[in-house]
């Protein structure tokens, strides 16, 4: 493969990282602040859920706005190029809880085999 088609492809792939990063960062900042809040004030989950719904908000005021200015002497564009769809939520929301659910089954089942008692005395 030659070294400029490395370059092009190195070029293309850090985009996507850029704008794959902002949307994720956009969302973590909003959860976490939101968390940090709830711990702090004592109002769990209702921060953390207002801090998610204002980080995805945070999304597509990003895709919509283009925040981000990237150099076009580098790139051949002025701003960073994001694509926000509402199912990619509803599918990661989904997923994720579905892992929750499921990284609980083990625990639980470990303290179904224990005698309260037992637990209790030890």
């Amino acid at each position: 493969m030659p070294e400029d088609d490395k370059q092009e492809i190195n070029r293309k792939s850090g985009l996507a990282y850029a704008a794959a990063f902002s949307l994720f960062g956009a969302v973590i900042a909003g959860l976490g602040v939101g968390w940090l809040l709830d711990r702090w004030l004592g109002t769990r989950p209702w921060l953390l859920v207002t801090g998610l719904v204002l980080g995805a908000v945070g999304c597509f005021a990003l895709a919509h706005y283009q925040f981000i200015h990237i150099p076009r002497e580098i790139y051949g564009m002025s701003t960073l190029p994001i694509s926000v769809e509402p199912s990619n939520f509803v599918l990661v929301a989904i997923a994720s809880l579905f892992l929750c659910l499921l990284a609980t089954v083990y625990p639980a089942r470990q303290a179904s085999r224990e005698m309260p008692v037992e637990v209790f005395r030890s």
